[in-house]
């Protein structure tokens, strides 16, 4: 990303110019961009310039792994219970296509990698919604080791665990 005046503009290492300067704010995720607008709308862009998540779909979004947790403007508040989203909450995979919503019957907890609990199991998402865990236990937090290939996940009850991802 390259800044004139105001304004942002995506750029190729060998210097091609991919966008026009058109993004207020940027920041660099594992997908490509978080990019906001001249009127402060939010989206995505891989770092090709390709449109991941259009802008003005979501009110906001947020990082996790190679996924996105996104939410859209409402009057309502959030329905949540016990950590987890039952409503307002998006997961999208890295194409943007929502892969887990929040409804009465699936919630989603925010954590270091994000948790579905749905028919009464809860599993743990990782890279673009591949799932490392599944437990009929709740999960309270999962959290990744940075620069490893390990993660710890706390449960309601005692559980010795081990993953490698």
């Amino acid at each position: 990303m390259v800044k004139s005046s105001e304004y942002y503009a995506l750029f190729a290492h060998d210097g091609e110019q991919l966008s026009q300067y058109k993004y207020r704010t940027f920041e660099e995720i594992e997908i490509g961009y978080i990019v906001t607008d001249a009127s402060e709308q939010v989206g995505v862009i891989a770092d090709t310039g390709r449109t991941i998540v259009p802008f003005g779909e979501y009110e906001t979004i947020e990082a996790v792994d190679r996924m996105l947790y996104a939410t859209k403007k409402s009057e309502l508040e959030p329905v949540m219970k016990d950590g987890y989203y039952y409503s307002h909450l998006y997961l999208l995979d890295d194409y943007g296509q929502v892969i887990y919503a929040a409804n009465e019957q699936c919630g989603i907890m925010k954590s270091g990698l994000p948790v579905i609990h749905q028919n009464d199991e809860y599993q743990v998402l990782h890279e673009d919604g591949i799932v490392l865990e599944t437990s009929d236990k709740p999960i309270l937090h999962v959290d990744e080791y940075k620069d490893c290939e390990h993660c710890v996940i706390c449960y309601s009850t005692y559980r010795e665990v081990s993953m490698n991802f």
